[in-house]
Parts: structure tokens; C-alpha cells; sequence
């Protein structure tokens, strides 16, 4: 099997990040490519981030683990997004009408996003995963 990309030599540098509008057309089905998406605890500190994240907004993972959401997402600040132990149902309301939200990327820009919440339970610990679906509209 082959791993090289074509026209890619075995010691060229990597890619540079990828941009917003790029991530539209990937091809989500190869691990490789996984959705932009963070791993959250009740409190909203992240726990992980997935590759695609740090590739889009030019993160890396020890930079972002167990720092608050509000962070990445400034709207998010002082909004709890568990009550009762079930996603905040205000939050939940506005993701599921397409409601946009700003996410800064390391630089401080900032760029608009649809976000998805999905409630993970895993070796008896709750999660929260939150998925990315960046906007048409790149730029706030």
C-alpha cells in the first residue's frame, strides 16, 4: 500500500492549515478527516479536541485542554450548558434553529459557526461533544 499523496514527496513539510471554506469539502468518511469538534465536561472545559480543530483554527490540543468554552466561544460565556444534568434546553433550542455562533481562532479572528451538542456517557462519566459546522458566511 501506498501512503504518499500523489506529487507529495515522503520529506516534504506538512500542509498548512486548512481554511473554513475547506472544510465544506471534505470527505468526513476518512478518519482522518473528522468533523471540527471539541470534548467537553459539565462545566464546559475542554478535554480534547479533534485534529480537524486544531488544523482549522490553528490550535493544538495542550493549548486548549481544560480551558473554559468561552475561551473559543465568547457567547458562550455565561451560559450554563448542563441543567439537571441535560444539556441546557435554551442552548439545545438555538443550535437546532441555526442560530450562529462566533468562534475566535488563535489569531483573534473571529468566524461564525452552526454548533451541534451530542450528551456522551463513557466508562460511567458524562460528556458533552460539541460539533462545528462552519457558516457560508466565514467571517463575522
Amino acid at each position: 500500500m501506498n501512503l504518499q499523496r500523489e506529487g507529495c514527496p515522503a520529506n516534504e513539510s506538512p500542509p498548512p492549515p486548512i481554511s473554513i471554506r475547506q472544510v465544506r469539502e471534505i470527505d468526513y468518511s476518512n478518519d482522518r478527516h473528522d468533523p471540527p469538534a471539541l470534548s467537553l465536561d459539565d462545566r464546559g472545559m475542554i478535554q480534547d479536541c479533534s485534529k480537524s480543530f486544531e488544523r482549522l483554527f490553528g490550535f493544538q490540543r495542550p493549548e486548549l485542554v481544560w480551558r473554559h468554552i468561552s475561551r473559543l466561544f465568547p457567547q458562550l460565556e455565561h451560559i450554563e450548558l448542563v441543567q439537571a444534568g441535560q444539556l441546557n434546553p435554551l442552548l439545545n433550542y438555538l443550535c437546532h434553529c441555526g442560530h450562529l455562533y462566533q468562534v475566535l481562532n488563535q489569531q483573534g479572528d473571529i468566524f461564525l459557526s452552526h454548533l451541534s451538542f451530542v450528551r456522551i456517557e463513557f466508562n460511567g462519566k458524562r460528556y458533552l461533544r460539541l460539533i462545528l459546522h462552519p457558516s457560508e458566511t466565514v467571517r463575522a
